[in-house]
């Protein structure tokens, strides 16, 4: 899991308020995580194809 730290944290958090209400919403799911992959199948005339893949503990 990553984890915000330092200084790159303050700064994010400060223009970005929500960050935090994020990171506490999606605790549960993140701490059940497995694995995450995030794909491209390539692009047509301003359409790009991808997908996102998460594999969750049992």
């Amino acid at each position: 899991m990553f984890i915000w730290t330092g200084r790159i944290r303050g700064i994010l958090e400060r223009q970005l308020p929500i960050l935090k209400l994020l990171e506490v919403a999606g605790k549960p799911f993140f701490s059940n995580l497995r694995s995450l992959t995030v794909s491209t199948y390539g692009s047509e005339a301003g359409l790009l194809k991808g997908g996102v893949f998460f594999r969750l503990n049992t």
